[in-house]
């Protein structure tokens, strides 16, 4: 492996399919946190061993209708050193061994052993692991991330600045988007990664589908250009730029959903998500903790209506946001927000904000218009 490594780096994502199996001993040496400054190493073990708790315990959240604490794979997932805890018994392999999905499959093993080669950078998002190096690791689990996820919330924020450590500390110059999945790419807040590297975030995006319909497009173009691609050639993409692959073109972006198809109205979608998370925070406030695993949003929001700690106007205002939410969440919307509910939605937003900040609050979800 060289050496030096460049001031590239692609963040990607790990994978739904996963090889199974495993051997003892974790190696902490090939882990992020290993790359990390002392505080953000144990920000990150610290929102792992968390995700690994929902993920474990979670019995509200479910997945083609299992629920994801009994998903096969999570069963034998244990608290070992890579989740802050010292359980022995787990089996690793390293991510770039473990992952099997089809972009993982498309770039073959000659694929991988360049990837593992390659002097760029390569990060693994994913929700409960948060990022990940290619040889880091990784115990057999399942952990999807769908809208609204508990996951979001669990590193909406940390690992954005798990990343930003880590682009500083490397100097990082260019930062390749290939997470392509909506829901995923949620776990970064990427407006304050172009911050970091004004007009040098591109997002890939495809010119024939989006999501996981791109991922052998993605495979095709890593295996036969990125990664071949030395450090001028990468730092010459303009953003708007076009590379094809024998499936599809992939597009480079100053926004993830600029151009071309794309999920299901993200923007509107990230923006109800967002705003769900900034009731969570007002309830957490409100209560003094947060709420348990096992309590949706709206029944807290009751609870606490009934008991007269939260105004009727409020109660009102936050169910009115969080059916919305719910709508895009579960299919039901087909369309956007009309006019009317836009304007009904805005205002029962800057209610919840002025209610907050008369209570000496502060909640970035709710100022992010």
């Amino acid at each position: 492996m060289s050496a030096q490594k460049t001031g590239i780096l692609f963040v990607t994502l790990g994978s739904f399919t996963k090889l199974r199996g495993g051997e003892p001993g974790y190696n902490r040496e090939a882990s992020l946190v290993a790359q990390l400054s002392p505080d953000k190493a144990d920000l990150l073990l610290t929102k792992r061993a968390e995700a690994l708790a929902w993920l474990k315990q979670e019995s509200l959240e479910h997945w083609h209708g299992v629920p994801v604490a009994n998903l096969e794979w999570n069963h034998d997932l244990v608290a070992g050193p890579d989740f802050c805890g010292q359980d022995g018994g787990a089996a690793y392999y390293p991510a770039l061994r473990r992952f099997d999905g089809r972009f993982f499959q498309t770039l073959g093993q000659p694929g991988r052993l360049s990837l593992f080669q390659s002097a760029h950078h390569f990060l693994f998002i994913c929700g409960l692991y948060g990022l990940l190096r290619p040889m880091e690791s990784v115990q057999l689990y399942s952990c999807p991330v769908s809208d609204g996820s508990p996951a979001l919330e669990i590193w909406d924020g940390p690992l954005t600045d798990v990343l930003l450590d880590y682009m500083r500390i490397h100097n990082i110059q260019r930062v390749f988007d290939l997470t392509m999945m909506n829901a995923r790419r949620k776990l970064i807040r990427w407006s304050d990664i172009r911050g970091e590297l004004p007009g040098n975030v591109l997002h890939a995006a495809g010119s024939m589908s989006a999501g996981d319909y791109t991922l052998v497009a993605l495979g095709q173009l890593m295996r036969d250009r990125l990664l071949t691609a030395n450090e001028d050639d990468l730092m010459g993409i303009r953003l708007g730029t076009k590379l094809s692959t024998s499936s599809q073109d992939i597009w480079f972006h100053e926004r993830p959903t600029a151009h071309g198809p794309r999920e299901l109205l993200p923007d509107t979608a990230d923006e109800l998500d967002r705003t769900r998370r900034g009731i969570v925070a007002f309830l957490n406030l409100l209560e003094g903790h947060a709420g348990t695993s096992q309590e949706k949003v709206g029944v807290r929001i009751r609870r606490l209506a009934d008991a007269g700690r939260l105004g009727d106007d409020l109660a009102k205002a936050m169910y009115r946001v969080m059916k919305f939410r719910n709508d895009f969440h579960h299919g039901h919307r087909t369309g956007d927000l009309s006019p009317d509910e836009r304007h009904q939605m805005t205002a029962d937003i800057k209610k919840l904000n002025e209610s907050a900040q008369n209570r000496g609050w502060s909640i970035p979800e709710f100022l992010k218009r």
